[in-house]
């Protein structure tokens, strides 16, 4: 016997009920810039003939300290970990999709990164703290004003990265005629976030090889052109690294045209590129066709009726 869940998904034919959850992600930290007010010094700044202060958003940096940079950025990497493995929603703003499979990954990932930041990150830059304190006072001399800077028990409260997952669903509350309309829209609405994820997938690997062909391809009586390697192939491997994560609808088709691409990614020679036109352009050729077969399964561009949100 079909479990509910699937059985409503077989009905609505959204396959993204049943291969998904919404996720959303907030990244809690102090900002290390505050724009300076009318009442502290302008006068002080020089600026060009003709430019008027108050016409100016002046901010200035309130510390200097490698320690806070390394208690951002492994927030911003947490961050950045999260959103390639997920897909873009326009359900609703600020909502991603994230595959199901994924959720508990998800979870590890984002309460080490809360336990690193407090245990680790945090420490390191509050030892610094007040000696950054008063750098930032000779720094910025009239610029200076204590009431920028938190103390230390409340940095500890700014840094954090809080998740949440939801989904969408219809009260059965509702009078059943009602019911039946909203639901309609409710499975409206998922169908087309499907399309869009398999469409924003499938255009990305597109864009990935396009721009292979592009740098690499030596037209008769062109210069090569400059080709970074490193950058060029790390984009592809990351694409393949996330895509299992990120095919929330089980793509078949550009999952062929994927390994089509890696296994020119796989035999690439960045040396014999260099060195031979011909080589160079056989390996544009063999992205080429992979670029025809992406050509192929973007035909048609979901459009847009309306977000669940309206």
């Amino acid at each position: 016997m079909k479990s509910k869940s699937k059985a409503k998904t077989n009905e609505t034919g959204v396959e993204l009920l049943r291969n998904a959850m919404l996720f959303t992600l907030s990244v809690h930290k102090w900002g290390n810039r505050t724009v300076l007010t009318s009442t502290e010094k302008k006068d002080e700044i020089q600026t060009k003939d003709g430019i008027q202060k108050d016409e100016l958003n002046i901010t200035k940096r309130l510390l200097k300290s490698e320690k806070l940079v390394a208690l951002h950025k492994t927030l911003d990497e947490a961050q950045a970990w999260c959103i390639s493995r997920s897909m873009i929603s326009n359900i609703r703003k600020g909502v991603y999709l994230v595959k199901r499979t994924m959720i508990e990954e998800f979870e590890k990932k984002l309460a080490a990164v809360n336990e690193i930041v407090q245990k680790e990150r945090m420490p390191e830059f509050l030892a610094e703290y007040e000696r950054c304190k008063k750098e930032s006072k000779t720094r910025l001399d009239v610029l200076f004003d204590e009431k920028d800077y938190p103390s230390k028990e409340a940095l500890r409260s700014l840094y954090y990265m809080e998740w949440n997952w939801f989904g969408l669903s219809v009260p059965n509350e509702l009078p059943e005629e009602v019911r039946k309309r909203e639901c309609a829209k409710l499975v409206a609405t998922y169908k087309q976030a499907q399309d869009e994820a398999r469409y924003a997938l499938r255009e990305g690997l597109k864009k990935l090889v396009a721009h292979a062909v592009e740098r690499l391809e030596v037209k008769d009586g062109k210069e090569p052109k400059v080709l970074r390697d490193k950058s060029l192939i790390n984009n592809f491997k990351e694409f393949f690294d996330t895509f299992d994560a990120r095919d929330l609808t089980n793509d078949s088709e550009l999952a062929k045209a994927m390994e089509s691409a890696r296994k020119v990614v796989d035999k690439f020679d960045p040396d014999a590129v260099r060195e031979s036109v011909d080589v160079r352009n056989e390996v544009a050729q063999k992205f080429e066709e992979v670029n025809k077969q992406l050509t192929e399964l973007l035909v048609d561009r979901p459009v847009r009726k309306f977000k669940f949100d309206e």
